[in-house]
């Protein structure tokens, strides 16, 4: 009976000490997004003061990736209505490819496969079949409630912003143009430079075409698959010898494991107890 309930009391104690460190865990999530124009610094115009999409499309892909040669032509000749598609490339094999890139597909989205697409920071579209319902799933969807920045000003190549909300940062991704390395067409809007800051004031790449600044609570995000079926088929890894995975979804399983491990080892302490009680009950009743 003694050891039962010390075990019992220790899986309790190792459970509560897991799940705390997971639900503490700081979520990320994209708060805001605003867009501006880099040609209103030759043309002295007031759009450098940006604009909010009615949807934010990130598109992850690889110039080696058969199955992206879709989705790219998708998303060049047929966008979804209203959306703004900013392209990445996180797979180094590719001439193009950008750290901070990699950096956000690995780390802070989770994602392992390419193409994959993220609408509004939050919903998933992966492989061939799932990015053909792109423009069903934005249309679906409500308009992103993009909030927290209450200013911006670009002067020369000084960004400057302010905003609402508290501990929060902001990644500046400047986009261009770039040839695909294997096709004979463009890639518009891929990001070829990133910086971040916390505090409000930082300069900036104005070398392409469109500056994306990203309002972030910081940490991984959780996305949900926008799509009818999560098909596993089409996709190509990242990196064919290193194929990177979501510590978030490994670090909740930690419970589970945990769980099971010390059920197993109070299954003989609980059988010798019931055992115990049964002989004592037929003794009674002697």
């Amino acid at each position: 009976m003694g050891r039962a309930l010390v075990l019992l009391l220790v899986t309790i104690f190792c459970l509560q000490i897991v799940n705390g460190e997971t639900d503490e865990e700081k979520r990320g999530e994209l708060l805001d997004v605003v867009i501006i124009d880099l040609s209103c610094i030759t043309n002295n115009s007031s759009d450098c003061e940006g604009f909010r999409p009615q949807t934010f499309v990130e598109y992850m892909g690889a110039d080696w990736c058969e199955p992206c040669l879709t989705v790219e032509a998708q998303l060049e000749n047929d966008p979804p209505e209203g959306a703004f598609v900013m392209k990445h490339h996180p797979s180094v094999k590719d001439s193009s490819y950008l750290a901070a890139s990699e950096f956000r597909f690995t780390n802070i989205l989770g994602l392992w496969g390419l193409p994959s697409v993220i609408i509004d920071g939050e919903g998933l579209l992966s492989g061939t079949s799932q990015i053909a319902e792109l423009n069903g799933a934005t249309s679906n969807r409500t308009s992103a409630s993009f909030d927290g920045i209450t200013s911006i000003q670009l002067n020369d190549s000084t960004l400057k912003w302010e905003t609402n909300t508290s501990g929060t940062f902001a990644e500046i991704w400047t986009l261009k143009t770039v040839k695909h390395s294997n096709e004979e067409y463009n890639l518009t809007n891929l990001a070829i430079n990133q910086t971040h800051n916390n505090n409000g004031t930082v300069r900036v790449d104005t070398s392409g075409e469109f500056l994306v600044i990203m309002l972030h609570i910081d940490g991984p995000v959780e996305l949900e698959i926008q799509s009818d079926a999560f098909a596993h088929g089409g996709f190509d890894p990242i990196d064919e010898d290193n194929i990177s995975y979501s510590e978030v979804n490994s670090e909740l399983k930690i419970p589970a494991f945990v769980f099971l491990i010390m059920l197993l080892l109070i299954m003989p302490a609980i059988y010798q107890h019931i055992n115990q009680m049964k002989s004592t009950k037929e003794y009674e009743e002697e």
